[in-house]
């Protein structure tokens, strides 16, 4: 069982490479911001960046 930790260890080290983990109520409200508003991946993104609220009301506001 040690050598098994032991060896996991040395696989998932820390590392500075790459980004960090995204919490997952994050992707959850992406996931439900995708499918309420019809968006691609790339447009979530957008939207989230400018805040989750302004993402929903938005869309709801009547232009």
């Amino acid at each position: 069982m040690m050598s098994s930790i032991l060896e996991l260890a040395t696989i998932f080290k820390d590392s500075t490479v790459g980004q960090g983990p995204v919490p997952p109520a994050q992707i959850a409200l992406a996931i439900i911001l995708q499918a309420y508003l019809g968006i691609s991946d790339d447009e979530v993104i957008e939207e989230m960046s400018r805040g989750s609220t302004l993402a929903v009301s938005s869309r709801l506001s009547p232009v």
